[in-house]
């Protein structure tokens, strides 16, 4: 345990606040675990501080871009320093929503259909023939933590929505809006295979999970183990497992699902899941018989080169 270790947390991403939280959870347990740990911010000069310091293995806490979609990933395989996480490949695929889906559909894997738009589409031309059903769900193709989430019940109020939304972020998805039970399921890597933990149901007092009700105390219920048969619960333990793996994830992650009559699909899939108090992580690891602290070790555990 003489390594020393950083966490790597926040830098420009719009979830850097979560990421910031997540790190100080690490960083306490990790010391209560008596590693030589230090947290580190990401910077411009990320690189600089990591050779300052002499670090010889990087504990990843960054959502968002640039520290969840390969650029980070990317510097680390150059330094030669092992870290959390997935690699390259995965981290910049599963940021995106859309190359995500494509992925998991191809093998045949449930996702919902969906509608991508970019800034330079011409929005009325674009929706013009739009066959999704009403209620739609809009949201940034590449963000997570439920950021800039919005529901349109009719076209009017989707293209409203839509002009709005794009003037900060690159591109949209648009997916029917399945009034479903919210479910999410985290994996974990051990001797180079992974296995899913229990399946936690979210129950946002919001109309859906969105950034408040996700990092709110109060604002969301959740049930862990989630209600649902065996052989449901092991179907969608197995999608779970089965997603993570084809998307190439590594280490961690989490993959998230809307379960509606015995039915479920894919939403996305997250490879560096948040460590807050109110992350699903680390409750669904308390459910399976692992304290944060062992959850924390564990994860670090399977630090090493992605290539």
């Amino acid at each position: 345990m003489n390594e020393k270790i950083a966490i790597i947390y926040g830098g420009p991403s719009s979830e850097s606040s979560v990421s910031r939280r997540s790190a100080e959870n690490v960083y306490q347990a990790l010391k209560k675990k008596n590693y030589n740990v230090i947290k580190i911010e990401l910077t411009q000069n990320i690189a600089e501080d990591l050779k300052k310091e002499k670090i010889e293995k990087v504990y990843l806490i960054t959502h968002g871009s640039p520290g969840e979609d390969g650029s980070v990933q990317g510097l680390l395989e150059l330094l030669k320093i092992p870290y959390t996480g997935s690699g390259i490949l995965a981290s910049a695929l599963t940021l995106d929503k859309k190359k995500t889906k494509e992925i998991l559909a191809y093998n045949h894997l449930p996702v919902l259909e969906d509608l991508i738009v970019s800034k330079q589409d011409d929005i009325d031309k674009k929706l013009n023939n739009i066959t999704l059903n009403f209620p739609l769900i809009i949201k940034p193709n590449k963000e997570g933590s439920s950021v800039g989430i919005h529901i349109a019940q009719d076209k009017r109020e989707l293209e409203d929505l839509i002009v709005q939304s794009i003037k900060d972020y690159d591109s949209l998805m648009v997916e029917e809006f399945v009034k479903g039970r919210e479910m999410t399921v985290g994996i974990l890597e051990e001797n180079h295979k992974f296995f899913a933990l229990p399946i936690l149901e979210l129950v946002p007092h919001n109309d859906f999970y969105d950034f408040e009700a996700k990092y709110t105390d109060g604002m969301t219920d959740f049930i862990v183990p989630a209600h649902l048969s065996k052989n449901l619960t092991k179907q969608i333990q197995k999608i779970a497992e089965r997603a993570f793996t084809v998307v190439g994830g590594r280490s961690c992650g989490r993959v998230d699902f809307i379960v509606k009559d015995d039915k479920f699909w894919i939403l996305e899939i997250n490879a560096i899941p948040g460590m807050t108090s109110t992350s699903d992580l680390p409750q669904e690891a308390k459910a399976f018989g692992l304290e944060f602290e062992d959850l924390v070790e564990k994860i670090l555990l399977t630090a090493d080169l992605k290539g």
